[in-house]
């Protein structure tokens, strides 16, 4: 679980879906973009970094995820 993070997500043609920044917890992304509209079906792009509840930090984990189902 995150003490805090912030998730960068883009879609396949680079444009910043949404950026969200002093989060907690264990949610990463409802399938919203920044103005809370879904977004469609497809692969995104994310970049994490955070800080774990033990104190260890997460720099820049990024890779893919498959959104289905939401439009």
């Amino acid at each position: 679980i995150f003490d805090s993070f912030e998730i960068l997500i883009q879609n396949r043609w680079g444009n910043v879906v949404t950026d969200q920044k002093n989060l907690t917890g264990i949610n990463m992304w409802d399938g919203t973009d920044n103005g809370n509209e879904k977004c469609h079906d497809g692969v995104y792009f994310y970049q994490l970094t955070g800080t774990l509840n033990d104190g260890v930090t997460v720099l820049k984990k990024a890779g893919y995820v498959t959104l289905i189902g939401s439009k």
